[in-house]
């Protein structure tokens, strides 16, 4: 059914062990077996969570070579309903702060699944996006780890880019700075270089002081 199918995707941005999570692609893999648009997807999800059976470590080969083929191949291609599991999985594989190469493609990934959600089928994904990704980069530029507080932050730029009129991001445009990527405060906030650091600080209190930044905004984005 549709709430078990929610539900076992849900979980992939849920376990954060390895053993657990192959178990949920296997169950997933089993799930899809009734349902031929989800045969792939779940070959992917087993893929992305794949663990070496010599070695019992990460399989990084399998879980790399699946992210390659979602972010370069299938991403234009997936429905909502197939994205589902995958973006979960991305959300978990984004907050990998041990392994840059898994960290990056996830980040990628979730810039291919916003692409993909403002392409065509506008109204099957927006659950998705409403529900699901927007929540999940609020509480991320929260995160503990400046390395994934990062991710998300750039995710969370890229997303009000792709999203000029959506009406809870509508007011973060200004920060874009007209798509300039060095003046952008979401490229520079976590920035290596102290004074750029500054400077989109300063960008934030100028734009916020004038009333353009929402107050939903402030308190749940820029003041944690």
């Amino acid at each position: 059914s549709q709430e078990v199918f929610e539900a076992v995707s849900s979980m992939f941005d849920y376990f954060k062990d390895n053993a657990n999570r192959e178990v949920l692609a296997r169950v997933f893999t089993a799930f899809a077996k009734r349902d031929e648009e989800l045969v792939q997807v779940a070959a992917l999800c087993e893929d992305l969570n794949s663990m070496s059976t010599k070695r019992l470590e990460v399989d990084y080969d399998r879980r790399l070579s699946a992210f390659r083929e979602v972010n370069e191949n299938l991403w234009e291609k997936l429905n909502a309903k197939q994205w589902r599991p995958l973006l979960y999985n991305m959300l978990y594989q984004v907050k990998d702060e041990e392994e840059l190469s898994i960290r990056s493609s996830a980040s990628f990934g979730l810039r291919r699944f916003m692409e993909r959600a403002v392409l065509n089928d506008v109204e099957a994904f927006e659950p998705l996006v409403a529900d699901v990704l927007f929540p999940a980069l609020q509480s991320g530029v929260r995160q503990k780890s400046e390395l994934i507080r990062s991710e998300f932050i750039t995710a969370l730029g890229y997303f009000v880019k792709l999203n000029p009129d959506r009406s809870n991001v509508q007011d973060l445009h200004v920060l874009l700075v007209g798509d300039d990527e060095e003046a952008s405060f979401f490229n520079n906030v976590l920035h290596i270089q102290q004074h750029r650091r500054l400077r989109a600080l300063r960008r934030l209190a100028s734009e916020a002081g004038k009333g353009n930044i929402q107050a939903s905004n402030i308190s749940t984005i820029f003041i944690p």
